[in-house]
């Protein structure tokens, strides 16, 4: 990480000799991969090379072991002109081993293909111009990140990685009996850090399944308090300019905290140097620990554990706790995507009842409209007849009827228009007001 490779490499071969001193083939396999990842960055491709092809020899029935050395690999002939391998079914070397690491990976029940892996795929497909391959690889990869983001996935993985440390310790405790004691405190490590692990699963389920934010931070005050060591618990949200975080649920020693409102670009805050940094921060001697609450990038607020206590918190606390802000990001994230559910919702009704009683009012306007038109070509009529020939009684009874009939049709369709404006404005009280009123059940 810190790019001393020769030193990296320096560490990796004497793991290798502590690996073939103790017969172990995951460490030898470790040991040679990392060596492999040394190398290539040392610009030594050939020696890079023989040690990925070692690592994949002794992976054996290792399938993670496996599809790391091929993807190291694969990583040696992306960044250098090698030979390719005399079994290569692909165009490309470095894609041939990617394909073997996908296929390895997809024969491993319930495993999850990692998304990075897919996406590696997907640029080999795109070097070589297969770009609806290339993009078929991209939306697995995009599908793969998401579904890493979701509960139960993260759940699924955690126990799935701790049965298999579980495993890999009692197989290590049968063929190394003068270890025993070393690998039965590790397994009983593990079997604690299996069973925090499935108590945060239950704490996780418990908060998503909730869509109100009260009864979210409730839950989880109650829990954070069976987990970790906590005087001060608090959650921050962002304010929806971006700029500033306020408290909008704090505890401290069993009583509220008073409503709190800070800037993102406060220098001293703690809280404020966590939503910018986006990262989990451990301040005062392990005495606070200050977690970002995002969904992706998008930042949520800012969830903070104090307490009074020197070196309150250890490593196992910090995961713990990163774990936690990571429930509560979803559990927010899926609040507010049932409150804009709801809002779409209710503007869908609203259009809706707007287009009933457009349609409701239209047919008496219209029937209306046409009527006043018709006495409006009535009354011209009877004014050019007057004009040209004068007043006869049949001009006179033909234009008296036609009025009479018009304004008949007019009226009735105005008062059907009043009846349902008048019904309408009925209803509306009716959500307002609980007035007794007395209607007839049959209509």
């Amino acid at each position: 990480d810190r790019q001393a490779y020769t030193s990296a490499l320096e560490s990796f071969v004497l793991l290798e000799r502590r690996a073939l001193a103790l017969r172990q083939t995951d460490l030898l396999c470790d040991a040679q991969r990392g060596q492999a990842k040394a190398l290539l960055e040392l610009g030594r491709p050939q020696p890079a090379l023989q040690a990925a092809q070692a690592a994949i020899a002794g992976a054996g029935a290792d399938a993670m072991g496996q599809i790391a050395a091929l993807r190291v690999m694969a990583d040696i002939h992306t960044r250098h002109n090698l030979p390719p391998p005399t079994d290569m079914r692909e165009a490309r070397a470095a894609l041939h081993y990617l394909q073997q690491a996908l296929d390895t990976a997809a024969s491993m029940e319930n495993y999850l293909v990692p998304g990075d892996l897919y996406a590696d795929l997907a640029r080999e497909h795109a070097k070589l111009g297969s770009m609806a391959k290339a993009y078929e690889l991209s939306l697995q990869a995009n599908r793969a990140w998401q579904t890493i983001h979701s509960t139960e996935a993260h759940n699924r993985a955690n126990a799935m990685q701790v049965n298999h440390e579980i495993e890999k310790v009692r197989a290590e405790a049968v063929h190394q009996r003068q270890l025993a004691q070393v690998h039965a405190e590790r397994a009983d490590a593990l079997v604690q850090a299996k069973a925090t692990l499935e108590q945060l699963g239950e704490i996780g389920r418990e908060i998503t399944a909730s869509l109100d934010t009260d009864a979210i931070f409730s839950t989880l005050y109650r829990h954070v308090h069976a987990l970790l060591d906590v005087t001060l618990f608090a959650i921050d949200r962002l304010e929806s300019d971006g700029m500033a975080l306020r408290t909008v649920f704090g505890m401290e020693r069993g009583q509220p905290l008073p409503p709190h409102h800070y800037r993102i670009d406060d220098a001293q805050g703690h809280a404020a140097r966590c939503a910018r940094e986006r990262a989990v921060l451990v301040v005062g001697a392990r005495t606070a620990l200050f977690a970002p609450l995002q969904v992706g990038e998008r930042l949520l607020g800012i969830m903070t554990v104090q307490c009074i206590h020197p070196r309150a918190y250890t490593e196992r606390d910090v995961a713990i706790f990163r774990t936690l802000s990571a429930y509560v990001s979803i559990a927010l994230a899926n609040n507010e995507a049932q409150m804009r559910l709801v809002q779409s919702q209710k503007l869908a009704s609203l259009g809706r009842m707007v287009a009933g009683v457009s349609h409701a009012l239209n047919t008496p306007l219209d029937i209306g409209l046409m009527a006043v038109s018709t006495l409006r070509d009535s009354l011209q009529t009877f004014e050019q007849a007057v004009s040209t020939s004068g007043l006869k009684r049949q001009t006179l009874d033909t234009f008296v009827g036609a009025v009479q009939e018009g304004s008949m049709l007019a009226l009735r369709s105005l008062e059907r228009g009043a009846s349902l404006v008048q019904s309408f404005k009925q209803v509306a009280v009716d959500h307002r007001v609980a007035a007794r009123r007395v209607f007839l059940v049959s209509d």
